[in-house]
């Protein structure tokens, strides 16, 4: 939680220095480029991710030889697919500046800051292995912290290259610099902390047992990336730099938001694994409303906000230029209204390893996404890009609940997600909250503060009265005596 924190923190104070400094063609610029930087992941083996289960479960039995061999495995793993990384990275920096819509002129900058935050990405796959060390051996709570103050340095070094003069390609030069130290900090932690952690010879088979991505797996990888990480690539192509730069602006308070929503609904969702692997249905389905409820009421009190208030949030913070439209901010929310609420079915989709028809639905519904926006965004821009994302999202969600659905055999899990109290007062909530913004306009920092928080007291007792049963009521005063525990 910290380290969302500190992200976002550091994004509240840098982006308006970007946006002052760069100007909009070269911050919507970044933004694409920084999107489409996502798509490296589609070469990662996820070894680090198989390291941290694996000394999880035998750090108890296995003997420190074993250990290293452990360690050992996913580092070759990752050395050998570097060339993959190279491969797409060099396809990523070409299409970098025709992606985001921008002129000849800048395209060499483009393409060398996009080369940076390749080499970026490189660096923090290879030092992963160390984090992910610390969390096999339950020894996560030694770094806590250490990414914050890495990250909030970072941002402040930012600021001083973009004062300097160095743009783009100063940003991106940050980036190695903020992976490296975050890398070697955490090297320093597993040395000091793991006498035994160090790298030994191993047999070719114990590096292939690390190389577990099967084609599906990647497939996963790729489509949740052309489903989630295509919005700013499609605006830049097609609408051009300036427009991405006025919503990348206009979502940062939806995207802060969804985020606080997403952390607390996962800390609430630990554990609901083992009922599917137990096959206790009923209970799965009891965890999953508890989720469910707790994510509505987060998002109608968050999104509502976000409706009244991004405006005179856009136009304090930056410049009224700069907020991309009332209608807009509507989609905004509602497409992270969706995306909030499809994960805990997508993730008891994975748990059940039946990814082959999710994989499907999911290039799919980006798919239509794409499509759409080729036909929208010429004549609408933003708007046109946020209802072809939202339509192509809309029937992911719809999809994967479906599957939730059949994998139960509960008929209720469509109707308690989509179509229930809470969720048609929630619709009705938030269509109103961006209908009333057309009459606020607010101009100080104090006051917004104090309109956002009279406004919360008001959302939460409209949706606790009027939203929720009783049950809900009772999963939600429950869970807030857990978090008090």
């Amino acid at each position: 939680m910290i380290d969302y924190i500190s992200k976002i923190g550091v994004g509240f104070f840098l982006n308006p220095i970007m946006v002052a400094v760069l100007g909009p063609v070269y911050y919507g610029a970044w933004q694409v480029i920084s999107q489409l930087n996502s798509y490296m992941a589609t070469a990662d083996i996820r070894a680090a991710t198989s390291l941290k289960f694996i000394l999880s479960r035998d750090r108890s039995v296995s003997n420190e030889l074993e250990l290293k061999k452990s360690v050992s495995s996913a580092l070759y793993a990752n050395l050998i697919f570097i060339p993959f990384y190279l491969i797409i990275g060099l396809v990523i920096i070409w299409f970098a500046p025709i992606l985001a819509g921008v002129d000849k002129q800048y395209f060499n900058n483009v393409r060398i800051a996009s080369s940076l935050l390749v080499l970026s990405f490189i660096i923090t796959q290879f030092f992963f292995l160390f984090e992910s060390t610390l969390h096999g051996m339950n020894l996560s709570y030694k770094r806590i912290g250490i990414r914050a103050i890495i990250v909030i340095l970072g941002g402040i070094l930012t600021a001083v290259v973009l004062y300097l003069g160095f743009g783009i390609i100063g940003m991106a030069a940050i980036q190695i610099f903020i992976a490296t130290t975050i890398g070697l900090s955490f090297w320093w932690i597993v040395k000091k902390n793991i006498p035994w952690f160090e790298f030994v010879k191993v047999k070719k088979s114990n590096v292939v047992s690390f190389i577990r991505l099967s084609g599906w797996y990647m497939l996963l990888k790729f489509s949740d990336l052309f489903s989630q990480s295509i919005d700013m690539i499609l605006l830049g192509f097609l609408a051009g730099p300036k427009y991405v730069a006025a919503y990348a602006i206009s979502k940062y308070m939806m995207m802060a938001t969804s985020g606080i929503v997403r952390t607390v609904s996962n800390s609430t969702s630990i554990g609901i694994s083992k009922f599917i692997g137990e096959k206790k249905f009923e209970k799965l389905i009891e965890a999953r409303s508890q989720i469910v409820s707790i994510q509505w009421v987060l998002i109608i009190v968050g999104g509502s906000l976000v409706c009244l208030y991004n405006k005179s949030f856009v136009s304090i913070w930056t410049e009224d230029d700069l907020f991309s439209g009332q209608l807009e901010t509507f989609f905004i929310v509602m497409i992270s209204l969706v995306m909030v609420l499809y994960q805990v079915d997508s993730g008891i989709i994975n748990s059940s390893l039946n990814i082959k028809r999710k994989i499907l639905l999911t290039l799919l519904s980006a798919t239509i996404s794409v499509i759409l926006s080729f036909v929208l965004i010429p004549y609408f821009q933003t708007l046109g890009m946020l209802i072809s994302i939202f339509i192509g999202i809309l029937f992911l969600a719809f999809s994967n609940t479906f599957l939730v659905m059949r994998f139960t055999s509960n008929k209720s899990v469509f109707k308690n997600l989509y179509f229930s109290r809470l969720s048609l007062v929630g619709f009705i909530i938030i269509l109103l909250s961006s209908y009333l913004s057309l009459l606020i306009n607010v101009e100080t920092w104090l006051l917004l503060f104090i309109y956002t928080a009279v406004t919360s007291i008001i959302l939460i007792l409209l949706t606790w009265f009027f939203g929720m049963n009783n049950y809900q009521r009772v999963l939600i005063l429950n869970t807030l005596k857990k978090i008090k525990k």
